[in-house]
């Protein structure tokens, strides 16, 4: 009875390359010299949706065997009687790995299935996002498959494309029919994601706050970067 929000997309990438050659800020890339055990490389990661076609560039333009992570997943809407639980005896060849009744700062349950390079997770994005009771996207679950090394790259092979990608995965480890739920009029857009106020309060005020305890000049620091930010706006 659930209906698709959103079609099968890229929604985390991590690569390692000897070269720096990608613009981070353009692309919306962390990045980080590293050594884990190779030799130092640039460690690229980047996470979130995009509508440019991000994803699909790098994955087919950064060579496969320095990708180390992909993550694909595809979101839907239950009808408001359903439960997430009731979907966790679809999953077939993954064990259950754990619950969480709670996601980060907001709420939510998430069940794990799988262990190290397939990972299977299902989640209320809607409580992750504090969701009212009646806002449309209260139930809106997410199913994300987290493929990581040789299998990430097997699958790669097979195709690059999210949606078949996802069709592929959905088949060996879910019982739903996703080909045949219909696509929701209502279509996902970038504040369904953020919500501004409750984004600032229950996430981002925390984190200054550790960061203040953390380390003494974090505060002094903030103030000269956002005095920087508002002159930069302000040319």
């Amino acid at each position: 009875f659930m209906e698709i929000l959103r079609l099968p997309a890229y929604d985390w990438l991590t690569f390692g390359i000897l070269d720096d050659i990608y613009d981070s800020e353009a692309l919306g890339l962390r990045v980080h010299e590293l050594d884990k055990g190779n030799g130092k490389k640039f460690w690229h990661e980047k996470s979130g949706f995009d509508d440019d076609g991000i994803y699909e560039y790098l994955i087919n333009d950064v060579p496969l065997d320095d990708i180390s992570r992909i993550d694909i997943c595809i979101d839907v809407r239950l009808q408001d009687w359903e439960d997430i639980a009731d979907y966790v005896p679809l999953v077939k060849k993954l064990k259950q790995k754990k619950k969480i009744e709670s996601f980060g700062s907001g709420g939510g349950r998430t069940f794990y299935f799988g262990s190290n390079d397939l990972i299977l997770r299902i989640y209320e994005k809607g409580n992750q996002l504090n969701k009212e009771e009646t806002d449309y996207l209260k139930n809106w679950l997410r199913f994300e498959f987290q493929l990581k090394g040789r299998v990430a790259r097997d699958y790669l092979r097979t195709t690059k494309d999210a949606k078949e990608m996802f069709s592929i995965l959905a088949y060996r480890y879910l019982d739903i029919e996703f080909d045949e739920l219909e696509l929701s009029d209502r279509k996902l857009v970038e504040r369904d994601f953020v919500e501004n106020t409750d984004y600032y309060k229950k996430q981002v005020l925390p984190w200054m706050k550790k960061e203040i305890k953390r380390n003494p000049d974090f505060y002094e620091r903030l103030l000269n970067d956002l005095d920087n930010c508002f002159k930069d706006v302000l040319k």
